[in-house]
């Protein structure tokens, strides 16, 4: 008896070291990358490489102007990947467009429109540097940009009255701000109750009423106010506006 009972105690531990080992193969063959998931892989890093690609601007001509919008002459280099090569100004365009409402300090501002795109005469085919496989074509082009520049004036919507700051919306795309204490010393006062930032003005004289009046000037949301730009700030191709000198319109 006590020698069956001790071939069955090695039979039972035979089938549970067999079970192990079975699931420790079936662990290493899944935390082994299949052909299929190598090939997502791959694609994948294709992918992100196709959008790391950056446009780098060599030449900028341009003519001075007051305007915050200019018109300037662009010359880029543009970088593709060897299948984009079926379609390259449809690549091209769509590396452009990346580029659009994103602030450059190649430009000098904020891309909003391109033009006339087209190849270098004297470099149409693209270049290929070392062994990296990028090609590389130097573009020709017009753009429309937005260039805020300190001490200039600005106009915009106030979209936002708080204690802290004036919110503004410039060109219906850009946010600026005024602070408090430009505010302040513009001789604006924040009225609580209303939420909104008064102005005491000069005394007016009403011909009913023998004490004089004095005149209010109230920035409302939803009015139009004047500022002249004191900063900009850029983060991740997004600009912010900081004014000073509010005037209302």
């Amino acid at each position: 008896k006590q020698k069956i009972r001790k071939k069955k105690k090695e039979r039972k531990k035979r089938r549970r070291s067999g079970i192990d080992d079975e699931n420790r193969d079936e662990l290493n063959d899944s935390s082994r990358p299949t052909k299929k998931t190598r090939k997502s892989s791959k694609v994948k890093n294709t992918h992100l490489e196709n959008e790391a690609k950056e446009i780098e601007i060599s030449n900028v001509s341009l003519e001075p102007s007051s305007s915050s919008f200019q018109v300037r002459r662009l010359k880029m280099i543009v970088s593709l990947l060897p299948n984009s090569m079926s379609n390259v100004r449809g690549h091209i365009r769509r590396s452009l467009r990346k580029n659009i409402l994103r602030y450059s300090h190649g430009i000098g501002g904020v891309l909003l429109a391109l033009s006339n795109v087209s190849f270098e005469k004297e470099h149409s085919s693209g270049k290929i540097l070392n062994e990296f496989p990028h090609i590389h074509f130097q573009i020709i082009c017009d753009a429309l940009v937005f260039c805020p520049e300190i001490g200039m004036k600005l106009t915009g919507v106030v979209n936002e009255s708080f204690p802290s700051h004036l919110g503004i919306l410039v060109h219906t795309l850009f946010n600026a701000m005024i602070p408090a204490e430009h505010l302040q010393r513009a001789g604006y006062i924040y009225d609580r109750s209303m939420r909104e930032w008064c102005n005491k003005g000069a005394s007016v004289e009403d011909d009913d009423s023998e004490s004089p009046l004095l005149q209010h000037e109230v920035i409302k949301v939803g009015g139009s106010v004047s500022f002249m730009i004191d900063k900009v700030h850029e983060c991740a191709g997004v600009i912010s506006l900081e004014g000073q000198n509010p005037s209302i319109l």
